[in-house]
């Protein structure tokens, strides 16, 4: 309320704090909202209306990766892309997230709907069981006398 009363009455403002002040406040401002509005719109309109409706979808099935290099004429390095391709879907993902997966195993992934960002993968139950009689076997202790 107290910073809305002074920009009300700016000719008092401009009295007591001089023209000088009062300009460059305005003008700081006027370049923090341009700042703030610039930084706003960077959002993409899809995302925002994800974060805003709260629902996640999920897929499952088989995860394949894969990689795509694109050359720049201006930048001698290629850009790498990384992307995780499903049956009905496919997600770019990060280069720490394209190590972490097992290319051809089974996986549930949760998706933003509008915007198809992933949120999460985890391994599908038929894996984690898979896993986990593996876990077993190799932790079954060897009876002394059985070659």
């Amino acid at each position: 309320m107290i910073l809305f009363s002074r920009i009300g009455h700016v000719q008092e403002f401009a009295e007591t704090e001089g023209w000088f002040r009062t300009v460059l406040y305005f003008l700081a401002g006027l370049s923090l909202l341009g700042l703030g509005a610039y930084h706003a719109t960077r959002i993409p309109l899809d995302l925002l209306a994800d974060i805003l409706a709260r629902s996640v979808r999920t897929v499952g099935g088989r995860v394949t990766v894969r990689e795509e290099e694109k050359s720049s004429g201006r930048k001698r390095d290629d850009v790498i892309n990384y992307y995780f391709d499903m049956k009905h879907c496919t997600f770019q993902v990060d280069r720490r997230s394209f190590l972490a997966i097992d290319s051809g195993g089974a996986y549930h992934a949760y998706y933003l709907p509008r915007s198809r960002t992933l949120v999460a993968i985890e391994p599908s139950v038929l894996a984690r069981e898979a896993e986990e009689r593996e876990q077993k076997l190799k932790e079954r202790p060897v009876a002394h006398g059985t070659i």
